[in-house]
């Protein structure tokens, strides 16, 4: 037997297990769209003609790029390319604490919670963004805002995982919870405060079509 021939094999093998190692919201994203926006190997095409769900079909208007390279929050009026995840159900904030992406405080820190999949948090295979075996998406940048409010806007870095009490990636791969910080700075409402939650929001990783950039690439 070659065995140079054979650790050759296992290399290129190895290496393709790799190379296809995405979470189970992108593998779901691309089995219904046949692509995934912001992606860096597998980019929905600029005229954004992909079909899409959960969408009430309007544009969201948005920077191509974020303010500051060191994830600067303002916000900015340019209409770029249509929304992506318009949330499920409210948007409640975390109490922050030892989280997926390292310890974060959600009173002073901007950032979101996106889900952690269906089962064993610590499975790479069962991550739904992310978690504790596939934790890449951590701390990459997404645009959230109000539904149609383009002023709303803000830029965030992905700080935790949350769980949503639900294994469906149809309802929990749209969804995001906040921190108290983001959740005060989009002006909640007496009943928002009421609640302790958020209303219609939409999100997505940050990183513009065709831009070549590939920091907020969502794996």
């Amino acid at each position: 037997m070659n065995y140079s021939f054979l650790l050759l094999v296992l290399s290129l093998s190895f290496s393709v297990v790799l190379a296809q190692q995405h979470s189970m919201c992108y593998n779901y994203f691309h089995k219904k769209d046949g692509c995934v926006y912001g992606s860096a190997d597998c980019p929905c095409p600029e005229d954004n003609s992909h079909k899409k769900a959960c969408s009430t079909g309007s544009v969201f208007k948005h920077p191509e790029t974020s303010p500051s390279e060191n994830h600067g929050y303002s916000s900015v009026h340019a209409p770029k390319k249509m929304r992506r995840y318009d949330t499920t159900s409210n948007v409640f904030y975390v109490d922050g604490g030892q989280g997926t992406c390292g310890f974060y405080n959600t009173t002073s820190q901007l950032g979101v919670c996106i889900w952690d999949g269906p089962k064993d948090v610590s499975d790479p295979t069962k991550a739904g963004w992310l978690n504790g075996g596939l934790s890449q998406n951590c701390n990459k940048q997404v645009y959230i805002q109000r539904e149609n409010q383009p002023e709303t806007v803000q830029y965030v870095p992905i700080l935790d995982s949350c769980s949503f009490n639900s294994t469906a990636p149809e309802f929990s791969c749209f969804q995001t919870y906040v921190t108290k910080a983001l959740f005060d700075l989009f002006k909640p409402t007496a009943y928002e405060l009421e609640t302790g939650s958020l209303y219609n929001l939409t999100w997505d990783f940050n990183n513009p079509i065709n831009s070549g950039k590939l920091d907020n690439a969502p794996i």
